[in-house]
């Protein structure tokens, strides 16, 4: 772990740069997200339920941060290892959802799958085509962010969704934009408008379905 520190673009590069600028917003970025959810896994269990949160979504960013971690270590970036440990918020909520909410057999294929194909994506994040796989996994999110989206409409109902968690990804998503423009990332300059726009359509949906529901 120490070598890895020292090795590390962050260490070997640290003074007053875009790069431990970066490395900064990344930490702070990932508390505001660890903080997100947290709120999202503590709604769950409280109320013992998980309706209107879509199982096939926790289980992909569960897939997606274990490679983002790999990814990380890969670059040898402390920042993105940082922020992949956001994996472990991840386990609880998925625990919470299989006993509330109950997985489909789609959901449990779905996470052998996952667990399957973590040995293909570690050598693929460690190969050449690192950053190819790296945008298909930003995608992924993209079109597997729709899924909340839809259970919220099916359900016409907040359910079990964390006003904190949505706000505290948004938040999030507008400053990881800020700094892709101020360091001319494209990948983040393309997905970030797009998760602000998913986000910000379950926050219009959430106040829509609680003031339905509201006495």
């Amino acid at each position: 772990m120490i070598e890895f520190i020292k090795n590390s673009v962050e260490y070997q590069q640290f003074g007053w740069n875009a790069l431990t600028i970066g490395f900064v917003m990344t930490v702070i970025f990932t508390f505001f997200q660890g903080y997100g959810l947290f709120a999202q896994n503590r709604v769950i269990w409280k109320e013992k339920s998980g309706e209107s949160l879509s199982t096939l979504f926790f289980i992909y960013m569960t897939f997606y941060f274990t490679n983002f971690m790999f990814y990380g270590l890969a670059e040898g970036k402390i920042g993105m290892v940082f922020n992949a440990l956001l994996v472990i918020m991840y386990v609880p909520i998925l625990i919470g959802l299989w006993k509330y909410k109950t997985f489909s057999l789609k959901e449990t294929y779905t996470s052998l799958l996952c667990v399957i194909c973590l040995f293909p994506s570690y050598a693929l994040m460690n190969g050449l085509y690192r950053e190819s796989f790296f945008l298909a996994l930003l995608i992924g999110i993209c079109l597997f962010q729709c899924m909340p989206i839809y259970e919220m409409w099916r359900a016409k109902s907040g359910g079990a969704v964390s006003l904190n968690y949505l706000i505290m990804f948004m938040i999030t998503a507008v400053g990881w934009l800020i700094y892709a423009i101020a360091i001319h990332n494209l990948m983040l300059e393309i997905f970030n408008p797009i998760a602000i726009l998913l986000f910000g359509i379950m926050l219009v949906m959430y106040f829509k379905y609680k003031k339905q529901t509201s006495p």
